[in-house]
């Protein structure tokens, strides 16, 4: 069987173009996605900070320290923990800060979870622009070695969409966790302790 005319002189060019264009887009899809999660939890961090300044403002017979935040921001993460249990005695600030440091701690493990995927799909872009450059040295190959290039880059490719989707999968199971709190929980600061 005759396979010199199974690809355009252009057809490699088409698709390696085509993958690079893809990869753009994944990249742009997923930063959104990952921008959005990280200033969701932000956004929940600043409320968390706001309610342990007015659960200071509304009980001022507790012993609340009056730079709790600061204090609570420069800690690491193991800091933080011996902090709530050992000098916090306010139930309802530290039900706070117990959320704020979960959410402190997703917001790590989401920056923690870009790096597998971003460094394939660099891989993806390096390994594409580098084969479109070549493309007319592909065509002019064996057709089918033009054909196993291309084949191994759509392999790469779909290994790519699903690493992205397996991560953005597990992005909003970090999420849920954090939801699936007792529902009082959040309210808790709106109600001065007795």
């Amino acid at each position: 069987m005759d396979y010199s005319q199974l690809f355009a002189d252009f057809s490699s060019a088409y698709f390696f173009s085509a993958c690079l264009q893809a990869n753009a887009s994944i990249i742009a899809l997923i930063g959104v996605f990952w921008i959005f999660r990280i200033q969701s939890i932000n956004s929940n961090i600043d409320s968390i900070k706001i309610a342990l300044s007015m659960e200071r403002g509304i009980t001022s017979d507790l012993k609340l320290e009056p730079d709790i935040i600061t204090i609570f921001e420069l800690k690491d993460t193991d800091e933080r923990k011996n902090y709530i249990e050992k000098q916090v005695e306010n139930e309802s600030a530290k039900s706070l800060l117990k959320s704020w440091l979960e959410k402190d701690v997703n917001k790590t493990d989401i920056m923690n979870s870009i790096k597998t995927p971003i460094i394939i799909i660099a891989i993806g872009l390096v390994i594409d622009a580098v084969c479109l450059v070549f493309s007319n040295f592909i065509h002019s190959l064996c057709i089918m070695v033009e054909l196993s290039i291309i084949s191994v880059a759509l392999l790469y490719q779909i290994l790519i969409i699903f690493k992205v989707v397996k991560n953005v999968i597990d992005t909003f199971k970090v999420g849920d966790k954090t939801n699936k709190k007792k529902p009082n929980e959040s309210a808790s600061h709106l109600t001065p302790n007795k």
